[in-house]
């Protein structure tokens, strides 16, 4: 990832740390589609799967907000680096869901 985006995930995974909860199992990612790309960038939606994952209490109670959905579509802007391609973006596709 870019060093802007790993900035704002650095910022989050300290409000989750303050918070008390961290991260149980993994999420992972498919129906990946492109969105739009440019010689500089690419937008791509992708559907995120939760489901094998969890935000916990110390106590190890699910912190996860009721009804929250197991698979959401998230854009994921990517930026071209002397590296090549890196995620410089995610956030949740507040639109239809494409999952």
């Amino acid at each position: 990832m870019t060093a802007r985006y790993l900035d704002v995930e650095r910022r989050s995974a300290g409000a989750l740390e303050k918070a008390g909860v961290h991260q149980v199992g993994a999420n992972s990612f498919d129906g990946f589609r492109v969105q739009q790309a440019t010689p500089e960038s690419l937008t791509a939606y992708a559907c995120l799967d939760s489901s094998a994952s969890d935000l916990v209490d110390e106590n190890g109670t699910s912190a996860v907000v009721a009804g929250t959905p197991e698979r959401q579509t998230v854009e994921i802007r990517f930026a071209e680096t002397s590296d090549g391609l890196k995620v410089d973006g995610m956030k949740l596709w507040d639109s239809a869901s494409t999952c």
